[in-house]
């Protein structure tokens, strides 16, 4: 895969499987995450604008988490508390 430049960092392109398999680790652990944050699931939809039975379902397997769900949890646990 080609790199992009994006600023003055070259950032190689992620496979679609690299997403896919980021995302499946992500909905695994993000019942530990939620746990840890002492967060309920409709905390953590009400501040990322799902619903609760979309955290549940991609907890539970039911539904895949998609990529702009991963990229929205990742940026709502790295962040400082406030």
């Amino acid at each position: 895969m080609p790199f992009m430049k994006v600023g003055v960092i070259m950032v190689e392109p992620m496979s679609t499987e690299k997403r896919k398999l980021l995302c499946k680790n992500m909905a695994t652990n993000l019942p530990t995450l939620i746990a840890k944050a002492d967060l309920s699931q409709d905390d953590l939809a009400d501040r990322l604008g799902f619903s609760r039975q979309t955290i549940s379902a991609i907890e539970n397997g039911k539904r895949e988490m998609q990529w702009s769900t991963f990229t929205a949890i990742v940026l709502f646990f790295s962040k400082d508390k406030e």
